[in-house]
C-alpha cells in the first residue's frame, strides 16, 4: 500500500479527505465505528451503544459499592451491507492536453460522490418502515414556540434532548435557522455544513434532502443508529497505485485504486468504500416528523 512518505499520494490522500469532511460531521453524532481495519462485504461488525443506561442514583454509604446499578454498554450489530464505488478515467491524450492533477482533483471529486452516496443510505433510512412512531411538526406554520414543539414532541416519546440528534429537511432547517439567531446559534457549520452541534440542548440539529418525502423530520437518539465502515484491502501489486485515506479524528477510509486501461489509452482512478448502517433497538429510540 501507499507509502505516504511519498508526497506524491500524500497530497490526493488528505484532498479526498478535506471533501468527504462535510458528510462524516453530520454522521458523527452517532453511534459509529469508523476503522481502517479489512474486511468483506457482508460481515457483522459489533457497534457499542450507550443508549439504555439509567439514571444515576444516590451512592449507600453502607455497603460502600461503586458497582451499583444493572445496565451495561449494550452491543448491537450492523452488517457491512454496503459497497460503493466510483471511477474516472482520462485519456492519455487528454492527460497531455489540459491542465489538471488526476490524483489530486480526482481522488477529491470521487470522495466528493462517496459522501453523497453515504449520506443518502444513512439518512434514507429514517422512514415509517423503520421507525413507527410519528408526529406533527412543520416550521412554516409558525408553530409557537417553535423549539419548544420539538421539546414536547421529543418529552411525549420518551426521548432526552441532549441525547438526541434533530434531523430536518431543508425547508424546515432553513426555516428552524430563521427563527434563531443563526450566527449565534449555527456559526459557520450551521451554514456551510448544515450542521449545528448543541442547539437548544439537543446533541445536533442536521439537514439532509436525503429524507423521504413523506417526512419532515426526525428526532432520533445519537445511540440508535449505528454505522459502520471497514476497508477492502487490493490484492498485493495488483495495481500501480493503491492507498488508503483515513481520518485521523474517526477512522473513516476510503480506498483509492489507480490503474491503466491499455487498450483505451486511459488512467483510470476508483475509489470505493465498505460500510453499514442500521436502526438500533428496533427503532423504539425515534419519532418521525410529518407534515400538518
Amino acid at each position: 500500500m501507499a507509502d505516504f512518505d511519498n508526497l506524491k499520494l500524500k497530497i490526493p490522500a488528505e484532498a479526498a479527505l478535506q471533501a468527504i469532511y462535510p458528510t462524516l460531521v453530520k454522521l458523527q453524532s452517532f453511534a459509529h465505528t469508523y476503522s481502517e481495519a479489512a474486511d468483506k462485504p457482508g460481515t457483522q461488525v459489533v457497534i457499542p451503544s450507550f443508549a439504555d443506561l439509567s439514571a444515576a442514583s444516590d451512592f449507600q454509604e453502607g455497603t460502600n459499592d461503586y458497582g451499583t446499578g444493572v445496565n451495561e454498554i449494550k452491543s448491537e450489530s450492523v452488517s457491512l451491507n454496503h459497497h460503493l464505488c466510483k471511477s474516472i478515467a482520462i485519456s492519455d491524450r487528454a492527460l497531455g492536453e489540459v491542465d489538471v492533477d488526476f490524483l489530486r482533483d480526482g481522488a477529491k471529486a470521487l470522495a466528493d460522490v462517496m459522501g453523497r452516496g453515504i449520506q443518502k443510505a444513512v439518512f434514507g433510512m429514517f422512514n415509517d418502515t423503520n421507525i413507527s412512531l410519528s408526529a406533527t411538526f412543520d416550521v412554516g406554520t409558525k408553530q409557537a414556540p417553535t423549539v419548544h414543539k420539538l421539546y414536547q414532541i421529543a418529552a411525549e416519546n420518551g426521548l432526552d434532548v441532549e441525547d438526541s440528534v434533530v434531523v430536518l429537511d431543508p425547508k424546515n432547517y432553513a426555516d428552524l435557522l430563521g427563527v434563531t439567531d443563526y450566527a449565534m446559534f449555527g456559526g459557520r457549520e450551521g451554514v456551510l455544513y448544515s450542521w449545528v452541534p448543541n442547539l437548544y440542548g439537543f446533541t445536533a440539529v442536521v439537514c439532509s434532502q436525503d429524507l423521504d418525502s413523506n417526512w419532515n423530520g426526525v428526532i432520533i437518539n445519537r445511540n440508535s443508529v449505528g454505522i459502520a465502515s471497514r476497508w477492502v484491502e487490493p490484492l498485493p501489486g495488483a495495481y500501480p497505485m493503491a492507498w488508503k485515506a483515513t481520518d485521523p479524528d474517526s477512522g473513516f477510509t476510503l480506498g483509492y485504486r489507480v490503474f491503466e486501461d491499455l487498450a483505451k489509452g486511459q488512467r483510470r482512478m476508483s475509489v470505493d468504500c465498505l460500510f453499514g448502517c442500521g436502526i438500533l433497538y428496533g427503532g423504539k429510540k425515534a419519532v418521525l416528523l410529518k407534515n400538518t
